[in-house]
Formats: structure tokens, sequence, C-alpha cells
């Protein structure tokens, strides 16, 4: 999540956030079963939000408005369907009940009688949820025979049940066997790569992709067999993954990890991990550290214990399935990596002007914070022409330590001079005298429209929020000064795109956030900090030589390089040719790789929503993600 300049928005409500979605378009799930108003789900960034549906959730409810703040960010909230006392209701047992067992009434009587509960159950939701999920949508929680006349009915039932809640306009997620895959708009495959029973705990399923024989697809078939009759029906796409994963476990992290990976490499739609009682007793959803792979490149590879795939931000993966860990593959860069892995989004500190006539005026401030430091969106008028504002930053809460000034003890400053980069400061004096030691640069951005300018910077400080002055200077004195402010606590990632040079930011990175491919021209288009300069790295099916612009401009091959420090390198990895690209940030840039052979026109290509441009062709496929951007997920 590199640094956009968002537009101010008015009064107290935030600022839009500043990360862009991961180019793959990879679902990211969230099952949680707990009480919710006593999680961090409202602080994880989620796609698909499966919860209890019990009254709770209701309007009402003690957890109802973590379900709309859920909804308002554009979440799709998915309720389990429920009895009115906020007893689960799953449709395999109940049928067992009321139809199997229940001998009052004749038959069609007793499905009628099921039909209408479940039904009623739906309609409760309507309006007030993304959909409906489903459980136990399998024919074995009755019989055995799926020969039965149970089995017809319970089919008819179901396919009742999704046209119903279509008709309420709700959609459905659907868990059972894969023959009902398609009735709904999401299948859930738990049991993914690791399963659970009482007596051994998280069992790694090493026979995962062994192909197995069943007469029925209303069996209850796992592993490789499943993967290919989602594939053969069409049906990847919407089919969400769901790995049992104790986070402490490490070897199931690490189970979980590949999971994660080979639900890439298979092309399912989306995937996500949980302890087996997807958090029922409540609770923090703990971090799973993985990485962004990126946009795929061509088909997958298996075999009885092995997958394997290309993708763009990350070359060749492997999974060995039956030891559960990652083959090697090229990690994506982590050499600039001021935001590490984080998707901030800013809170509003200040959303009305201060300052008085003829002053400098603060229009409006927010920030965020990650375990990379501190982040700032500010907009302001000034006319120094020595210093334009700074940021003195309290971290320890202490007005004891560091620079006392406006009610607080500041061990940072963040300064940014009319002329030249922001540069970071750590407080060296005793309190009162102005001693303070430079620890470099701030990645930002920085526009001026008529006296008018926008600013947004990141600065790699402790994480865990702390307080913030803001001065607006005239020469280098204070002239409007604001706050303090309470700094938003740093937000929970889950899992959290992991890196390895986490301890060190040294550069500023860009995020992708649009693709495309078009007459064999790959390109993306990048948000950063203005000035930076950035690495790529895309994985392309080319072979030797390639041709690299950036906003149209061709840069030279390393180790030559333009005036601005930019060029790029080729290297063979197996089938696959790595493209590095150091390119020097405008904010938004526009990046192209293409085979020399092609030419230097590349006006035929146009960006798309990221991923939302990219053909299934392999070379249509390849639109470069970026290395470690952020994200999580779950469910049941």
């Amino acid at each position: 999540a590199a640094l956009l300049a968002a537009e101010a928005s008015s009064g107290s409500s935030p600022l839009p956030g500043v990360w862009a979605p991961n180019s793959s378009g990879f679902k990211r799930l969230l099952i949680y079963y707990g009480w919710l108003n006593t999680s961090n789900v409202e602080s994880l960034d989620v796609d698909v939000l499966v919860v209890a549906g019990g009254p709770r959730v209701l309007p009402g409810g003690d957890d109802r408005a973590v379900v709309e703040e859920m909804l308002g960010r554009g979440v799709e909230v998915y309720a389990y369907l429920a009895y009115p006392n906020g007893t689960p209701l799953a449709l395999g047992s109940s049928f067992r009940r009321m139809v199997v067992e229940n001998t009052t009434g004749s038959l069609e009587d007793r499905y009628r009688g099921w039909l209408s509960l479940v039904e009623g159950s739906v309609e409760r939701y309507a309006g007030l949820f993304t959909g409906v999920f489903l459980d136990e949508c399998d024919p074995g929680y009755f019989t055995d025979n799926l020969s039965s006349v149970y089995v017809e009915l319970f089919t008819r039932g179901l396919r009742e049940v999704v046209e119903y809640a279509h008709n309420h306009s709700l959609k459905v997620f659907v868990n059972g066997v894969m023959g009902y895959a398609g009735l709904g708009d999401y299948y859930l495959w738990e049991d993914f790569l690791v399963d659970y029973s009482p007596g051994s705990g998280y069992r790694l399923m090493t026979g995962f992709l062994e192909e197995t024989v069943y007469g029925s697809p209303l069996e209850w078939v796992n592993g490789f067999s499943r993967y290919l009759y989602l594939r053969d029906h069409g049906l990847l796409e919407r089919t969400l993954a769901v790995t049992y994963v104790d986070t402490g476990a490490p070897e199931t992290l690490g189970w979980g990890r590949a999971a994660h990976a080979l639900a890439r490499i298979m092309g399912l739609g989306g995937w996500g991990y949980a302890p087996i009682d997807y958090y029922a007793r409540g609770g923090a959803v703990p971090v799973l550290d993985a990485w962004e792979l990126g946009p795929p490149l061509g088909a997958p590879g298996f075999n009885s214990t092995g997958a394997w795939r290309g993708f763009m931000a990350a070359g060749i993966v492997s999974v060995d399935a039956a030891t559960g860990r990652l083959g090697s593959w090229e990690h994506p860069p982590v050499e600039p990596a001021l935001d590490g892995a984080m998707e901030p989004v800013y809170t509003v500190l200040q959303g009305e002007p201060i300052g008085e006539p003829g002053a400098p005026v603060l229009e409006a401030l927010a920030a965020a914070t990650s375990p990379a430091g501190l982040w700032l969106w500010a907009r302001f008028t000034s006319e120094s022409s020595g210093g334009l504002i700074q940021f003195y930053i309290d971290t320890d809460n202490d007005n004891g330590t560091g620079y006392r000034f406006n009610g607080i003890g500041a061990e940072y400053l963040v300064e940014l001079p009319a002329e030249g980069a922001p540069v970071l400061y750590r407080y060296t004096g005793s309190g009162g005298d102005w001693s303070w030691e430079p620890l470099g640069g701030a990645g930002y951005s920085l526009n001026r429209s008529s006296g008018v300018y926008t600013l947004e910077l990141g600065a790699p400080l402790p994480a865990g929020g702390g307080r913030l002055v803001a001065a607006l200077l005239e020469g280098w004195d204070p002239a409007t000064v604001a706050g303090p402010y309470t700094l938003p606590a740093p937000r929970p990632l889950w899992p959290g795109y992991y890196s390895p040079a986490a301890s060190s930011y040294a550069g500023s990175t860009g995020v992708v956030v649009a693709t495309w491919s078009s007459g064999g021209v790959i390109g993306l288009r990048a948000l950063g900090p203005g000035g930076a300069l950035v690495r790529y790295r895309f994985y392309v099916p080319y072979t030797v030589p390639v041709e690299v612009r950036v906003d149209g401009e061709p840069l030279p091959m390393l180790p030559s390089r333009d005036g601005l420090g930019q060029g790029y390198t080729v290297q063979r990895r197996g089938p696959l040719t790595l493209v590095a690209v150091d390119a020097r940030h405008r904010s938004p840039v526009n990046i192209t790789v293409e085979p020399a052979s092609v030419g230097g026109d590349t006006s035929a290509a146009r960006p798309s929503q990221a991923g939302g441009g990219l053909a299934a062709a392999s070379a249509a496929a390849l639109a470069a993600a970026l290395a470690a951007l952020l994200w999580r997920k779950r469910r049941r």
C-alpha cells in the first residue's frame, strides 16, 4: 500500500483509504461465529464474511453495528441460517429430524414443513445482509442411499431455497458436497489440505492431490477429485476454500501458507483459514503471514504429491502436499518496503479549517498507523519560503519525555521545507532545547494548486499509535498549531503479507492498481510516493530481449541508467523471464513490458481496474502484481 493522495471529505467522515485491491482478484474469506462486538473483525479487511445468524446480528442486536460497518465498507456479509432463538439451522440435520425421522403426516407435508421453516429463516435476513449461508448441504446427514426419495426431495428443496433467497435479493453461499456447488453464488471447500479430528487434532492430508474414485458427486469427495469436478463444471471461480489452522501451533501455520498457495495454483476464487470452531468462542483473529503471488501465468501442473504454477509477481510457485511445504521460488522484492505489509485506512484527525486570517490554514488532516509506522495526509495553505509544515509525534504518550510542544513530549519530528523533501528526526535533547538527530527522508507525495498543498507522507516510526501536533510555518516559526490529536491504533493485518525485511524500511513501495495486456504488451499502473525509486518484478513468458517503458519513455537495460536512475534487468527463470524494473514514480506511473519485436507502439494498451481486464490466456493473464500487498480471509 503505497502513498496515494486522497481528496479530503467534508466534516468528520473518513477520508478514502489508500490501499488498492490486490490485482489477482483473489477473495479474502473470514468466517467468524463468535460475538462480533468483542472481536477485531472491524479492523480486518476482508471481501467475504460469514457470521452466526442469531438475534445478535439482526436490528437491535449487540453485533448489528459491526455487520453494518462491514457492509458499508463493501464487504459481502452472509448470515448462517438460524432459528428465531439463534440456534444454527443446518439443512442436512434439520431435514433428517423433520422429514426422515418424523412420522407425522405425509412425506410431502413433512417436506413442506421443513421447507417453510428454512424459507422463513431466509426471509429474516432480506435487506439486512448480502446473502445467506446454507450449511450441511449433504445427503450424508440423513441417508447412505443416494438413490433414496429423500435425496431427491432434499435436492429439490435446496433448489427452492436458493430460488427463494434470490427472489428476496439475497445471494447464497453453499457448504456441502460438490454436486451442489453450482446451486449458489459461492461454494465453500472445507478441509482444504488440512482437516481435524478430536483424536488426532489438526492433520495434514498427505494424499490431498491423489485422485479418488467415487460414484456420485453427491458423495463427500475431497482432494484432487473435487478439484477436477469443480474445474470441469466451471465452478472454480465461485469456490472459496478454508483451511483449519491452529495459530498456536507453528506446524499448522506452515500448512496454512502452503494451502493458500495451493488455492492460488488451483485457480480458486478465494481462501481463508480458521481454527476448527471458527472463532465461536470469540477473540481476535490472529495473523497468518503469506505472500501475494500476483495474477497466474498459464495453467497449473499436478502430480500425486505436488502442484505448481507461474505467477506474475512470484515466478514458479510449487507446493508439496505430502509435507505441507512450499517449494522454492523467486520471492517478490523486499528491499523497498516503507509500508511493509500494511493496508492503511485513514482516520480523520481534523476535518474543519484551522488558522487565523492571513496565516497558513490547515484545512484537513488524517492519519493511519501500521506495523511499519505512521502515514499522514494533510491539506493546507501556505506562502512560507522557509518551512511548510511540521509534525511532532509523541510515541510513548509521556509528556515528561521528548521535546515539550503544545501539550505533548515529542520523540520524533517530520519537517517539510518549502524546497526539498521531508526529513524525519529523533529528539536527542532534554525536553526544552532544540536538539534533533536526522534519521533520513520520509516517503511522500506533494501537490500544489493555487496555494493549496496536498501532502501525503509515510514515516517508519515505531508502531503503536501515540499523539501528534501539526504546525504550519511562516519562515521557520510555527504560525498555526493544531492538536494534540490521538493517533489511531495500528490496524491488525490478517493474514498480512509477510516481509523478511520487516525490520528495515529503507525505501518506498508502490502499489499496483491496474493491469492490462493488449497486442503482446503487458502493463501496470501503480501509485507511489512522488520521486521515489521503486522496483517492480514482472515474470513474463517472453524470451529476451524485451522493451520496457515508463510513462511511454523507454528505459535502458542496467547497469546503464537514465538520468533519473531508472533501468531494468532481464534474467531467464525456467519457462519464464524475470524483468526487474526500477521506476521513478510520478504517482501514478505506467510501466509496460513487451517483446522487442513488437515495436514501440503501446497506444493500444489501456489499463483496466485491477484484475478486471485480464484474459484467461497466459499472456493476457500476466499483469504485474506487486510484492507484499496486504489481505486476509476465512469462514464457516
